[in-house]
């Protein structure tokens, strides 16, 4: 019962995020008139795992997950498309085709916040991405309990 529990978590954690962020789009678009047209979602390559970058209207920026550090190279992809800093970083939770790929981002990206379920793991890949963390200053919002301003403001 557990397992279940966890994995509901996992899928609904960037059920949220999205639907976090298709709202602020929505209040975007009714507020300024900005056509939600100018919004991008790109699914970055990086083998078993995921990464998505999403680049709102405004040209804030937020990532998802970042893959296998060895599979995909996402500071490659974001610079691809012109992204030269990330809002928030979102990493929906600790294995290693999640994080791994976040470590040299945030080591390469001007990155404004982090954004973890709060899931702990005992990986030395988990724990250098939390010495990433930890090194680069940046801001740390563990699960829904701080959610970034881009998800909630215009």
């Amino acid at each position: 019962m557990q397992q279940t529990d966890h994995r509901s978590k996992v899928v609904i954690f960037p059920i949220i995020i999205l639907g976090l962020l298709v709202l602020n789009l929505q209040v975007f678009h009714n507020a300024f008139g900005q056509p939600i047209s100018d919004l991008r979602i790109i699914f970055i390559d990086v083998g078993q795992g995921d990464s998505t970058l999403i680049v709102m209207p405004n040209g804030e920026s937020v990532l998802i997950d970042g893959g296998e550090k060895s599979m995909g190279n996402v500071v490659l992809s974001t610079q691809q498309y012109g992204i030269s800093k990330l809002d928030v970083i979102v990493a929906t939770h600790s294995h290693r085709d999640h994080i791994a790929g976040l470590i040299p981002v945030m080591s390469t990206i001007d990155v404004g916040q982090v954004l973890d379920s709060g899931q702990q793991h005992t990986t030395q890949v988990f724990e250098y991405y939390l010495d990433t963390i930890e090194h680069g200053g940046f801001h740390l919002g563990l699960s829904m309990q701080e959610t970034p301003s881009i998800l909630t403001h215009v």
